[in-house]
């Protein structure tokens, strides 16, 4: 044991000599402000020890209206790194925004949204603005919608990363239509980032499945896709000129090769219609799906 710890010590400093942060010198008004940071942690702390550790909904109230939370909004923040589209923008715009579309459905029995200007013939669908009508008012059936999206208290409990899977990954199968509707794509995507670019972020760095977005008339394509991520791109960088965004093609571990296949050639077919894409990554919960050797050729 102690000649392993002795190497992984030696590993670590090894990997810290090429660390982005050695090229750092810090100013001394950085190192006021660290000091600061601390000890408006340290006063979190003691305020509620479990703070940082409880749970989610039940501490957040508290997380929001802090003076450390305050400070951390207002601080320029260089990028935010890997973020998946469908769980980046605010479920209250989904809810507010995105529900109020005449051709957006439910079904309630399978907790199934759908998105088209067609006739729909499966069984279950009914236009949420329909559905709406049978509610007291547009406040509760909000209400109502906001519930049946968001995850209750009793599945983020869990501690376990595994357990939580079977709960939140139905909530992205709920929402699928939603998020890649080519029309709402692009609203989402423009309003995610222009909250971030609120927060001080200059440089988002989204992760992409590619061939998910449709429109009426089908799959969009690669092309098509990065034309959205242009113009949403345009419209922002018009207002914050530092602003840029990028791209990480996805493929799903779960769903098998052929899938990992398309989105490493989407990665390089992307490169001809924009210069966000800038890598490939293989997602889904590494302890329980196929290790990386297996989608070796």
């Amino acid at each position: 044991m102690n000649a392993y710890n002795t190497k992984r010590d030696e590993l670590i400093k090894l990997s810290n000599q090429d660390h982005f942060s050695n090229t750092v010198n810090l100013t001394k008004r950085a190192f006021e402000a660290e000091k600061k940071l601390k000890k408006l942690r340290k006063q979190m702390l003691e305020m509620d020890p479990t703070c940082a550790i409880g749970d989610y909904y039940s501490k957040l109230p508290f997380l929001l209206k802090s003076d450390l939370y305050d400070c951390l909004n207002v601080m320029p923040k260089p990028a935010v790194h890997h973020i998946h589209l469908t769980a980046a923008v605010k479920v209250d715009f989904l809810v507010s925004k995105i529900l109020y579309y005449d051709h957006v459905y439910f079904n309630r029995e399978e907790q199934m949204f759908k998105v088209t200007k067609k006739v729909v013939s499966e069984p279950g669908y009914v236009k949420v603005n329909e559905l709406r009508q049978y509610w007291s008012s547009s406040q509760e059936f909000d209400a109502f919608m906001m519930e049946s999206i968001l995850l209750p208290d009793e599945c983020i409990k869990t501690k376990e990363h595994h357990v939580i899977w079977k709960y939140f990954q139905p909530k992205f199968m709920m929402c699928n239509d939603l998020y890649n509707y080519a029309e709402f794509f692009e609203k989402i995507l423009y309003r995610a980032s222009r909250d971030m670019v609120e927060q001080l972020v200059t440089i988002i760095e989204w992760k992409h499945i590619f061939g998910m977005v449709f429109d009426e008339d089908g799959i969009l394509g690669v092309e098509r896709e990065c034309q959205i991520f242009e113009r949403v791109r345009k419209v922002l960088k018009e207002r914050f000129p530092l602003f840029n965004m990028k791209i990480v093609a996805c493929g799903l571990k779960i769903v098998g090769k052929d899938h990992i296949q398309s989105q490493i050639d989407a990665y390089f077919e992307a490169q001809k219609y924009t210069d966000m894409v800038i890598g490939f990554d293989m997602v889904n919960e590494e302890d329980f799906t196929p290790p990386i050797d297996d989608f070796l050729p």
